[in-house]
């Protein structure tokens, strides 16, 4: 049964619309993982900045003498596809001897 001019139409549209659905989607993936990367990679700093940094400054012990060295963390960042197959690898138990 042959469809009419304007059943052609509406089918084209409904593709069209699904076509334009289908890339919006494809774009919005792509921003939303170059987001998680962004995220990862500032959580990275902000875990390098907060090893660095004491979280409580006492102004008044501040010009006297350290009693705690900061350290750093010298790492490079890791991106979050190395983070997921961190979490995916199962390394191996070992027990510990008893005593």
């Amino acid at each position: 049964m042959p469809m009419s001019p304007i059943q052609m139409d509406t089918e084209d549209d409904v593709h069209d619309i699904i076509f334009k659905q289908q890339k919006m989607i494809e774009r919005l993936k792509e921003e939303l993982d170059a987001k998680e990367e962004e995220i990862q990679r500032l959580r990275c700093k902000l875990d390098k900045y907060q090893s660095v940094f004491t979280p409580n400054l006492n102004l008044n012990n501040y010009y006297g003498r350290r009693k705690h060295r900061a350290q750093g963390i010298s790492a490079e960042p890791l991106s979050l596809r190395t983070i997921q197959e961190l979490i995916q690898t199962k390394f191996p138990e070992y027990p510990k001897s008893e005593k």
